[in-house]
């Protein structure tokens, strides 16, 4: 009788110990979530959403992670009118009279583009025709002008998309050994995973350095915010899910133009071959909510038989039915 009753407590207690185990576990381990499906996902800045059919991916693919976190979102305590204010004081720059949306002063000017939602600051001099020697250097430039302009903002900067720049009046894109200019985007970053702001195409900052290590332009999005990981953890979906749900409408298209330079209905899309692939976090600030995409780019047919080309994001994990 005595060696059952010790048995049945040696039961009852390895029963609780595992009890707590299996709690313990689950209290260190991310929940795995699934993203709730929202209008974000295939709806556009103009809320229109896009039909697409024979959609391929024809590019290379890539490397992402199992397992990834969503991210979490909150304003900043700087705030965009700061930083409008701190600019026009420190470069003492007046509104245009009859422009409420441009400043300018004897150097330098700002403005804001309420279709973009962005500010431009630059200078009122043209880009001299000499050469970008040192890289680095100009990256340099412009990490210390956004330190300075925007201390409450931690941002990375995005080295594979630099762009080099050539020419004075107009700028175009050129070769490393031409540019007398260099475009460095900036943005926020998990993991050294870019994070992107709504179905905006462009990163939070976009800094122009001349040949004399100045800041020439800077072009800032309003959306000034911390991001961080969460608990929640989320698992991603190969490339071929995603150009199944880009083909079954869960996607949007952040760009398009046309080699001509026409402008092309988007709302129907018959054909097309994605060549690039990226993988990138989006904010959807409706939601204050982050989660990892997929951003493809390459050419489009639409339903009017015009060839269009494009980048389309659509969710790098599972979305819920």
């Amino acid at each position: 009788m005595m060696n059952k009753n010790n048995w049945k407590k040696k039961l009852l207690i390895v029963s609780i110990i595992s009890f707590i185990i299996v709690i313990f576990i689950r209290l260190i381990t991310p929940q795995e979530s699934v993203v709730e499906k929202t209008t974000f996902i295939n709806t556009n800045r103009d809320n229109e959403k896009t039909t697409f059919s024979q959609i391929y991916f024809v590019g290379q693919s890539i490397k992402t992670p199992k397992k990834i976190s969503s991210l979490g979102v909150q304003f900043s305590s700087t705030t965009v009118d700061d930083i409008k204010d701190n600019l026009i004081q420190k470069y003492q720059l007046k509104r245009h009279p009859s422009l409420n949306t441009l400043w300018t002063g004897e150097s330098y000017s700002l403005s804001y583009n309420n279709i973009n939602d962005e500010y431009t600051f630059s200078k009122k001099s043209y880009i001299k025709p000499n050469l970008v020697t040192d890289v680095n250097k100009a990256i340099k430039s412009a990490e210390t002008f956004i330190s300075e302009v925007f201390p409450n903002i931690e941002t990375k900067t995005l080295s594979k998309n630099i762009r080099y720049l050539h020419g004075e009046i107009e700028m175009h894109l050129g070769e490393r050994n031409e540019a007398n200019a260099v475009e460095i985007p900036f943005t926020y970053s998990i993991n050294s995973i870019p994070v992107f702001i709504d179905h905006k195409p462009a990163p939070l900052f976009s800094v122009i350095v001349n040949a004399e290590y100045e800041v020439q332009k800077i072009v800032f999005q309003s959306d000034l915010l911390a991001v961080f990981p969460t608990d929640n953890s989320l698992s991603t979906i190969s490339i071929e899910k995603a150009i199944e749900n880009i083909n079954n409408e869960q996607a949007v298209i952040i760009n398009s133009y046309s080699d001509d330079g026409a402008l092309y209905s988007i709302k129907d899309i018959k054909s097309g071959d994605l060549e690039k692939v990226s993988f990138e976090y989006r904010v959807d600030t409706k939601e204050a909510i982050g989660y990892p995409f997929y951003r493809f780019s390459g050419e489009l047919v639409n339903n009017e038989g015009k060839t269009i080309q494009a980048e389309i994001i659509t969710p790098a994990v599972k979305i819920s039915e």
